[in-house]
């Protein structure tokens, strides 16, 4: 990946002219980019060959969503990261898949328990910052107040889908938001770390 990057780098200051100052900064840009495709690119194949194509983007989605506004616990390894994600985003496609026969009541029920749950977590763990990436007091708390926003408009808008017969798609994305909040906890921080370790790599939150 860094030799990647390093190289589509090189070639971005030789054709634009950009100055060599602007090196760390394109560099990051260009590693940022690749990531996001090549997560984008798994979670699609991965969704194909589970057969829940659809489901599979809506969990991966819900989860991106949230995790840019609390952080969590992740792979340290970019290729580890993606390959697991995707596993994870299908299997939980798959899963929601098998629950379209759940009644409307009772998935709008779930879907009040998801985000009472999402918000204790929210509250307790978010947002998680990192060593290399520290977050200041207040920019915690307004990150905190956005994710309690965002988490109240995704109920809102589940109750549209699921009035709509969405039941898969509602299914789907609560799934991917109990994903998401379950890195946020000790619990979810160990299973990756756990992962870290057996493949060698130092752990990251």
């Amino acid at each position: 990946m860094e030799v990647v990057a390093k190289a589509l780098t090189d070639r971005m200051i030789r054709y634009f002219g950009f100055s060599e100052e602007r090196r760390d900064l394109l560099a990051f840009g260009v590693t940022y980019i690749l990531l996001f495709v090549i997560d984008t690119l798994t979670v699609v194949l991965a969704g194909i060959l589970v057969g829940a194509f659809g489901l599979t983007l809506v969990v991966a989605l819900t989860s991106a969503v949230f995790r840019s506004l609390t952080g969590g616990a992740h792979f340290s390894d970019p290729w580890t990261c993606a390959i697991a994600s995707a596993v994870i985003a299908a299997g939980l496609g798959s899963l929601a898949a098998a629950l379209t026969d759940i009644v409307p009541f009772w998935l709008m029920g779930i879907v009040l328990v998801v985000a009472g749950l999402a918000g204790v977590t929210i509250h307790r763990y978010a947002p998680v910052d990192s060593p290399a990436k520290p977050i200041s007091p207040p920019q915690k708390a307004k990150l905190r107040r956005v994710s309690w926003v965002a988490l109240a408009g995704w109920v809102i808008i589940m109750g549209c889908v699921l009035y709509r017969g969405g039941s898969s798609l509602v299914a789907a994305s609560a799934l991917g938001l109990i994903w998401q909040v379950g890195t946020l906890t000790p619990g979810g921080a160990r299973f990756y770390h756990l992962v870290n370790r057996a493949l060698g790599a130092p752990r990251k939150t």
